[in-house]
């Protein structure tokens, strides 16, 4: 197709493949290259996702940190609208590993906002689950709590968000080890 845009894209994803598989390296060669691209090609389109793919990826706090301002800046300037879902989505999940709660908290609310012109069932569970980990992660262990976590595992089953439970199954495990 010479449609070079795409194979920023198609990096992105395979790096997102890499990361989930644990391979580290790869990831970060395929994001790496994947922004030069989107710089060739227009970076509205898909920069702010590359961005918070490599923000997911690497252990490099200043790397993470700058690919989290510089997102956050693009889809302030007026980024493609699947970039608020995606970049947010991952610019969550970077943050809860790290265990930055007030930043995962913060991104899940800009979903929030930004999708309530337009609810989805992604950008809805994205949140919930957002919120459900950072209460999580910040030491609230109650049942409620738990319940929730259980019931976003559910609904993330049947909405096909397999690897989003990834997380919810960690913490959920945990809280079942200390139980025994």
């Amino acid at each position: 197709m010479k449609a070079r845009r795409f194979e920023g894209e198609a990096l992105a994803y395979r790096a997102e493949l890499h990361r989930v598989a644990g391979r580290q390296s790869e990831a970060l060669d395929d994001i790496g290259e994947a922004p030069a691209i989107s710089r060739e090609t227009g970076i509205a389109y898909m920069q702010p996702f590359y961005l918070g793919v490599l923000a997911r990826a690497t252990d490099d706090e200043a790397v993470f940190e700058t690919a989290l301002a510089e997102g956050e800046a693009l889809l302030v300037a007026g980024a493609v609208s699947h970039n608020h879902f995606l970049f947010r989505r991952d610019a969550i999940d970077a943050c809860i590993d790290r265990g930055l709660w007030d930043a995962a908290a913060a991104h899940a609310a800009a979903l929030e906002d930004y999708a309530r012109r337009q609810p989805s069932p992604f950008s809805a569970f994205v949140v919930a689950r957002a919120r459900a980990l950072v209460s999580y992660g910040r030491g609230n262990r109650d049942l409620a709590s738990l319940n929730e976590l259980q019931q976003l595992k559910e609904e993330g089953r049947r909405l096909g968000f397999l690897h989003a439970l990834l997380a919810i199954d960690a913490a959920l495990v945990g809280q079942a080890n200390k139980a025994e």
